[in-house]
């Protein structure tokens, strides 16, 4: 689900990009399946000065050159994607660099799913649509914490659609505005 907006996202970039926004020269790895969501994030993302590589899926991601993937610090992962989903992407990239920080996004926060499926990992999730403000300052979040990767054993995102809430798994908001999962 996107907004529907009337100026070209190259028009809305460079006016919301005048804002001050955290920067960066890190290596950050899109992997997002919508071209528009993924080139915008890119362009967002490339301006406040880190280097993105992309990919349209969790395979592409995956058969990036091993010199490329090397550098990557952080991993913005869709949750929902045709074939790899996302988390089974996390898991798989997380066993062979424990090292890389994830920060998960997924437009379909009415359900718990995405939620929960981060959850027990520990990772932060931002809802889409994003606005450049909060995904940078997500990214700068996520960059700068000591974020646990936990629960690699994990049942790969098998959750129910609906499920049981406590009052523990409501997540918290960060400054960023994203949704910070794995408390406590």
């Amino acid at each position: 689900y996107l907004l529907r907006v009337d100026e070209p996202p190259e028009e809305m970039v460079e006016k919301v990009m005048k804002e001050d926004f955290p920067r960066g020269s890190e290596t950050i790895l899109i992997v997002e399946d919508n071209e528009e969501v993924r080139k915008l994030a890119m362009r967002v993302l490339e301006k406040q000065g880190y280097n993105v590589l992309e990919a349209s899926n969790g395979d592409d991601a995956l058969h990036l050159p091993k010199e490329r993937k090397e550098s990557v610090k952080l991993i913005l992962v869709d949750v929902v994607m045709p074939g790899m989903s996302g988390d089974e992407l996390v898991t798989e990239v997380l066993r062979r660099r424990p090292e890389v920080k994830v920060l998960m996004a997924s437009g379909y926060v009415r359900d718990a799913f995405p939620q929960r499926a981060t959850q027990s990992r520990g990772f932060t999730f931002i809802a889409k649509p994003y606005s450049p403000s909060t995904l940078t300052r997500a990214v700068r979040e996520v960059l700068l914490s000591e974020q646990a990767v936990a629960g690699l054993e994990a049942a790969p995102f098998g959750y129910p659609l609906a499920v049981k809430v406590e009052s523990a798994d409501i997540p918290h908001k960060t400054e960023a505005g994203a949704v910070r999962l794995g408390i406590g």
